[in-house]
């Protein structure tokens, strides 16, 4: 007997066994209708002084987004807020979640969380991944969440209401993609802490207060630099004018523009249209080297000196000053983070794991010996594209130029 079928009766099968699952749908998520459902948005992880687990949760409030549609927008007076903000505590995440469940009439549901924060207390105390390790095999939480460290409690991360965003899970999550080339997800920081360079980053969060009190509602999160992580321990922080070396070499740079000064004085700014950076490990004569190449297109975005772009020794002036600027965030980076915290946050291990894996595998359970040895070199190249909108500055006109 021929058991092949054709594809007529394959099709026939296919449309018969859609039309039955079709049938057999009841139109809701399983046994939990959306109704039932308490959506967490947010969530916010600290350590206490007990050293519990503090879980802090941001959930979405329906019967608030419906009075907004028919009101003004998020973040204007009077109107309700999006989200509840809970906090509970417990041994670790799960039971701190039990916890919280006590707290609200609705199944508290994971699947649409954009954020997890995590205090700076926590993150310095070390092994994050015991907490992750929840996010990972709960089925709700979604490892493609963005991680995040605050610089007090995340708690107060969550209580503050965003003035353009509906909720603050939507505020990082855009903010971050303005900060960094590829937003760190919670499966990324994993990733970093396994590596062969066993050390990580993620982005710092810091609240920003109005000057004067009575403007206290227009309190913001900000980003103040990134956290410097060897496996799950954070070891220290750097500030944004460093983020910026880091983040270079990293191959992730998105923080605005390039601002060096001219020999006057004045100031030149460029923004970067393209960017990549490349490492080109080196081992000879037993001595290990890497070279940072990175390559930058611009944009000249304000130039208040005296130097006309369309000039060409002018234009290589300028980009000399700002390679220069370049490679000073470069060296403050690896001076902070390699000579000052011992940590290979740059993925300088993984470069020498790709081209020399035989090497590699002699010397890898001794990379926090040899790092601090490895000579880091710095290929920069930055060309100015694009002159704006301007082709002269108001000193070149003043002169007749």
């Amino acid at each position: 007997m021929n058991t092949i079928l054709s594809k007529p009766i394959k099709k026939a099968i296919t449309v018969t066994m859609l039309c039955f699952f079709t049938c057999t749908l009841s139109g809701c998520w399983g046994s939990k209708e959306l109704s039932n459902m308490a959506l967490v948005m947010a969530a916010g992880i600290d350590i206490t002084e007990e050293d519990k687990v503090k879980v802090t949760i941001q959930v979405f409030i329906p019967r608030a987004a419906s009075s907004q549609q028919q009101g003004a927008g998020p973040g204007t007076g009077g109107v309700e807020s999006l989200v509840l903000v809970k906090s509970a505590t417990g041994e670790n995440m799960a039971d701190a979640m039990v916890n919280l469940q006590k707290l609200f009439s609705r199944q508290i549901f994971w699947g649409h969380c954009d954020a997890f924060i995590f205090g700076e207390k926590f993150a310095l105390k070390g092994h994050l991944n015991d907490q992750i390790d929840f996010i990972n095999r709960h089925p709700q939480p979604r490892a493609r969440g963005d991680l995040f460290i605050s610089k007090g409690p995340a708690s107060e991360i969550l209580e503050l209401v965003p003035a353009l965003e509906s909720y603050m899970g939507d505020v990082l999550q855009k903010s971050s993609e303005l900060y960094i080339k590829k937003p760190i997800t919670v499966k990324d920081f994993q990733l970093m802490t396994i590596s062969d360079s066993k050390g990580g980053i993620l982005p710092l969060l810091e609240i920003s207060k109005p000057d004067q009190p009575e403007k206290a509602t227009e309190t913001i999160t900000t980003f103040s630099g990134v956290a410097i992580f060897k496996e799950d321990k954070m070891v220290g922080s750097i500030k944004e004018d460093v983020t910026q070396g880091l983040l270079w070499i990293r191959n992730q740079n998105k923080l605005g523009a390039i601002t060096t000064s001219a020999p006057d004085g004045r100031k030149i700014s460029v923004h970067p249209l393209r960017q990549s950076t490349k490492l080109i490990p080196k081992i000879e004569n037993g001595k290990w080297s890497v070279t940072v190449d990175v390559n930058v297109d611009g944009l000249l975005v304000q130039n208040g000196s005296n130097l006309d772009i369309m000039e060409e020794s002018s234009s290589k002036q300028i980009e000399t000053y700002l390679q220069h600027e370049m490679e000073r965030d470069i060296e403050a980076a690896i001076t902070e983070v390699r000579d000052g915290m011992g940590t290979d946050a740059f993925g300088i291990a993984e470069s020498f794991h790709q081209k020399y894996p035989e090497e590699w595998e002699k010397v890898k359970d001794d990379w926090k010996y040899i790092f601090p040895q490895v000579t880091i070199n710095m290929d920069i190249h930055l060309k100015v594209q694009e002159p704006g909108l301007m082709t002269k500055t108001l000193g070149t006109i003043k002169r007749g130029e």
